[in-house]
């Protein structure tokens, strides 16, 4: 349930990001364009892409390990 959460964030993050960021790099084409840069490049962007999942990815490690470390059981009497 941890893992999902986190990798239902991420989808959501991802997506809104990148569009974001498309649509930022279609505004500033002009500006992009003195300095040689192109206003939409995969490769650039799939490879934040897959920085920024990894190091989610990193950060849910913790989260998810002290999950699966608690015994349903309590956790159903505590609640």
């Amino acid at each position: 349930m941890v893992a999902r959460t986190g990798a239902h964030a991420l989808l959501i993050g991802g997506v809104g990001g990148v569009a974001l960021s498309v649509a930022a790099g279609q505004g500033l084409a002009g500006l992009l364009s003195v300095f040689g840069a192109r206003s939409f490049d995969p490769v650039v962007l799939g490879g934040v892409v897959v920085v920024l999942v990894g190091a989610a990815g990193v950060a849910m490690l913790a989260p998810v390990r002290r999950a699966l470390r608690v015994d349903p059981m309590v956790a159903l009497r505590e609640e």
